[in-house]
């Protein structure tokens, strides 16, 4: 600590993960059980455990006794008071004698530190997320307790690899939103943020530091412990350890008690025999008496943190701080300041210690030392210090870390100079510094990087993979998830922003762009201001403008992706569909379904299963009907009431595979379920009872909702999107094949009236030729109409899925609870807000407003199900998907949105329905339409959608389908 070692911390997380991960794949072993005892390798064994998946569990080494200086009155002391010592010496609090007394008596014997620092922390937050056996956090190194687990652990992994219970049936999302929650209730270590994220990616599932923030807002932090408090984990052991205060949580609700452990058992099944706390105990304060309402754990974004920053915010300190800057470039520079003085009692100073993270570190190191220097020189309330780098989990006072961009990458942490004015805010999450814009720019473009401090060995290579993706295009962004699509010559960027801070810090890096035609399409949590400004580059040439676009006509070519099939491998309906996830690995689904073929793999389904069948009572413009299946629920096709969730596919005729993806997931949900089996899609797999599951939602899907515009991709015309109404067909005007026939509608609110000017005439246009043609009346085409009649005619369905390509998104409904309070009232019907709609987030005190109201519980539920959507698809091939609002789309997937969910505020009788859209795959740029996939993307698109749609399936039936009660309606 305090050495150039620390560098090699962070570092030696990843390299005991691979380490593990090598050894396990290359000896193939059949289990796995680590003792790690510190810091980074307990979340390197959790790394290597997810991404393995064989059977394993941890047992931690134990945290160690505290120690007991005489100089100190005989008092508890451990590894911070040591470093803390070294400030109360420096300011002449204590002599150097004294000061070594405590060196000497710190660490009394074996264990990890004491204090619900980074291993306890760890350790604490694995076993509530059921990867160790009860008690294993707090069980003292040199226990009794310890050496009994140890033995426990040979039966417990024989039982998982006897019952098959791996580490992704444990280390789901509800585990990691408990071990986030117990972190913030103890005032854990801020390096949780960092080292959960990467445990759950090695899992599949997609956590970011706005979870963490969303945690700490309903969570309190209760826990006396250090570094902050007054306890250690050996006096939680003494009244009855981490059982003890899990079974406290889970009483209190806090906790879900229904994961599965390495037990074999439920959390909640260990915890009741788990001990109650003594009456007397002020270890852990009781819900009424919190030490703070909220958690510790901060994120905080601002001209000084545009990608964001970790704050360990207890409220000790206070929750706000303004002071001058003092800037040092690595953390020996700030200890020589100290100790000549240079930092004094009583001036607010904001001490900013830079060029110390992943790439400037290198290594990230933790900034202990330092932190522990202002402690000890009992500079708490006077300095406030952030960092690029780390904080240690014995890091306490007003501190802040993790800041994105770094300093090494011309972050604005680079462009501080001494005397600034810098504004910390924990209550609005603020971390500013007040410099003119002119002056900014200046230093922007004089700043110079220095040269990397290692240029050969382990770290240059660490250094040099933290480079991100496309750092050249955007070098002052490392953490943004970034993707290329080269589309003759243009090259879009997709990007996720947090909020208009973000955004505003983006458009100012701007000018670092390269020279390139780049357009620019920003996926948001202010997506409709985001669409309105830079959605028009990105799109294809023929809809580069929203009026009168130049004449150009897509044929067919010799580059157009997969072929479509030009016989029946169907045969007329007498073979069944099956996907990949019922056969071998390597098997070659190829060609896409010919419109042709679609209804005739719908007819072998329905054949070979026995489903159920309708159409739809409105005809296309060319004679043809909408066809659609039932599949599974309570009453197996006998009345409407059976089912609850609905899949539409193929809206988008050029969308090529949509019709596919959803024939050959119910082939295999269908064929799994008949045969007693599991599913496989890549790295994401299903048992028998999860199909079961599955089925029991009660499934109603539309295949093939614009059959005449498919068929006219098909054969005729390339890349064409809507349907074959003759009205917007206009001559001459290329655009129009571009058109959505979703926007042929105002569902129940007049958009142009609901939403801002400045939005309004980007996403629904009059003019029948453009892109973005609004239509002439609600439901204006017999494709639209169609699937209303489904919603209509199913009238308890709960769940709509619509299936579009390609921008690797999962999309849920449009709304908002953020500022809302759950007042029904501030929804579309409320007048008082028509014209300003449409600008995010929801700020009326601003005068930003204003997304649909969505009731909070809806709201939770729908991201819980949109994430876990997501998180399957990237774990079944690797390939990330983004999941945010459907605003930005608005309303081109408006059947998930105005009629589907927003219908029941103006109609109570009518359901109110969860609506999802799923934007499979990433495109082929190398097609003349990016719409058409290759062979390779065609498989790939067809193993993410099928786990999605697994989990969208798995997700409505855990979260609710309402009532299962009597058959009223005949189908």
């Amino acid at each position: 600590m305090g050495t150039k070692g620390m560098r090699y911390s962070l570092q030696s997380r990843d390299l005991i993960a691979d380490s593990i991960e090598t050894v396990m794949g290359g000896q193939w072993y059949d289990a796995n059980i680590s003792i790690p005892g510190c810091d980074k390798n307990m979340p390197g064994v959790m790394m290597a455990m997810g991404r393995v998946n064989r059977p394993s569990l941890m047992v931690y080494g134990g945290s160690i006794k505290p120690g007991c200086a005489k100089t100190q009155n005989n008092a508890d002391i451990d590894i911070v008071s040591a470093f803390q010592a070294y400030g109360q010496f420096i300011t002449g609090e204590i002599t150097e004698e004294a000061r070594f007394d405590v060196i000497r008596h710190a660490c009394p014997g074996q264990g990890a530190c004491g204090g619900m620092y980074t291993a306890n922390t760890m350790a604490t937050a694995i076993e509530v997320m059921g990867m160790t056996l009860p008690g294993s956090s707090s069980n003292p190194a040199d226990s009794k307790a310890k050496y009994m687990e140890c033995l426990a652990a040979g039966g417990a992994i024989r039982k998982l690899l006897v019952e098959d219970i791996r580490p992704r049936d444990i280390m789901t999302r509800l585990a990691f939103e408990n071990a986030m929650i117990v972190v913030n209730i103890t005032g854990g270590s801020t390096n949780a943020v960092l080292h959960l994220i990467a445990i759950a990616d090695s899992v599949g599932i997609k956590l970011t530091i706005d979870d963490f923030q969303a945690v700490s807002d309903r969570t309190p932090f209760l826990a006396d412990l250090k570094p902050s408090g007054k306890y250690v984990m050996n006096d939680l052991y003494n009244i009855g350890g981490t059982p003890a205060l899990l079974k406290f949580l889970l009483k209190e609700g806090v906790i879900d008690g229904s994961g599965m452990t390495v037990t074999g058992q439920t959390l909640a099944k260990n915890l009741e025999a788990a001990p109650d706390f003594p009456a007397d105990q002020d270890i852990i304060r009781p819900f009424s008496k919190p030490i703070k309402p909220t958690g510790h754990i901060q994120i905080l974004r601002g001209s000084l943190a545009p990608g964001g920053s970790v704050g360990k915010i207890t409220g000790k300190e206070g929750l706000r701080f303004v002071g001058k800057a003092k800037c040092y470039n690595d953390e020996d520079d700030f200890i020589a300041a100290l100790e000549a003085g240079e930092i004094k009692k009583g001036e607010k100073t904001v001490v900013v210690i830079r060029y110390e993270g992943p790439k400037g570190g290198p290594g990230m190191p933790e900034m202990l030392k330092p932190s522990s220097a202002i402690m000890g020189a009992g500079l708490g309330n006077d300095v406030a210090l952030i960092t690029d780098g780390r904080f240690s989990g014995g890091s306490h006072g007003f501190l802040i870390g993790h800041i994105v961009p770094e300093a090494q990458e011309g972050g604005p942490i680079g462009l501080v100079r001494d005397g600034d004015k810098v504004i910390i805010d924990a209550e609005t999450r603020v971390l500013d510094l007040e410099v003119g814009p002119e002056e900014l720019a200046r230093r922007t473009k004089e700043f110079k990087a220095p040269p990397p401090k290692y240029t050969k060995g382990t770290l240059a290579k660490y250094a040099k993979l933290l480079l991100g993706v496309n750092s050249s295009i955007l070098p002052s962004l490392p953490n943004q998830q970034v993707q290329e699509i080269k589309n003759e010559g243009l090259i879009c960027v997709h990007m996720i922003f947090q909020d208009n801070r973000s955004l505003e810090s983006f458009l100012h890096y701007k000018n670092q762009l390269s020279s390139q035609s780049i357009g620019l399409f920003v996926n948001c949590r202010l997506p409709l201001l985001c669409f309105a400004q830079l959605v028009q580059p990105c799109l294809l040439p023929e809809e580069s403008t929203f009026e009168g676009a130049a004449t150009v006509v897509r044929r067919q070519n010799g580059n157009n992706g997969l072929a479509i099939g030009t016989g029946d491998r169907f045969k007329e309906g007498t073979v069944a569909p099956r996907g990949l996830g019922t056969q071998p690995a390597g098997t070659q689904l190829g060609p896409i379904m010919s419109a042709k073929e679609v209804k005739s793999a719908f007819n072998g389904l329905a054949k070979e299963y026995g489903l159920q069948t309708f159409t739809a009572p409105y005809t296309t413009y060319e004679n043809a009907t909408l066809f659609g299946g039932m599949i599974g629920g309570k009453f197996e096709g006998k009345c409407t009431e059976s089912y609850r969730v609905f899949f539409n596919a193929a809206i988008h005729a050029r969308e090529r595979g949509s019709s596919d993806n959803l024939l050959y997931f119910l082939g295999d949900l269908l064929y799994a379920n008949k045969n007693k089996l599991g599913l496989t899609y890549g790295g994401r797999t299903y048992t028998a009872l999860q199909v079961r599951k599955a089925i029991s939602t009660g499934i109603v899907f539309l295949p093939l909702s614009n059959p005449d515009g498919v068929a006219y991709d098909q054969a005729t015309n390339s890349c064409w999107r809507k349907n074959r109404n003759p009205a917007s067909a206009t001559p001459g005007n290329a655009a129009s094949i571009g058109i959505d026939l979703n926007r042929n509608f105002d569902f129940l609110w007049d958009f142009p009236k609901k939403f801002t000017p400045t939005v309004a005439p980007n996403v629904a246009s009059n003019n029948p030729a453009a892109q973005t043609f609004h239509g002439t009346s609600p439901f204006s085409e017999p494709e639209t109409k169609s699937i209303k009649w489904v919603m209509d005619k199913f009238s308890k369905l709960r769940w709509f899925l619509d299936i579009h390509s390609y921008t690797g998104v999962v999309l849920y409904n449009w709304g908002s609870d953020e500022s809302q309070k759950d007042i029904p009232g501030m929804n579309f019907l409320n007048s008082t807000y028509d014209s300003v709609r449409g600008l995010m987030p929801d700020d009326p005190s601003k005068g930003i407003v204003y997304s649909e109201y969505i009731p909070t519980t809806d709201w939770k539920e729908k991201i819980y199900a949109a994430m876990r959507m997501g998180n399957a698809m990237d774990a079944s091939t690797g390939r990330h998907y983004e999941v945010t609002q459907s605003a930005y789309l608005y309303p081109t997937s408006g059947a998930s949105d105005d009629y589907a969910y927003s219908r029941h505020f103006a109609d109570p009788a009518k359901e109110k329905i969860h609506g999802y859209t799923v934007e499979f795959g990433f495109g082929n740029s190398a097609s003349s339409c990016p719409f058409y996939p290759t062979s390779e993307q065609y498989h790939l698109n067809l193993m993410e959608t099928a786990a999605g749609f697994m989990e969208f399936l798995l997700s409505a039936e855990e979260i609710g389908l309402g009532d299962r009660g009597a058959c009223v309606t005949p189908i």
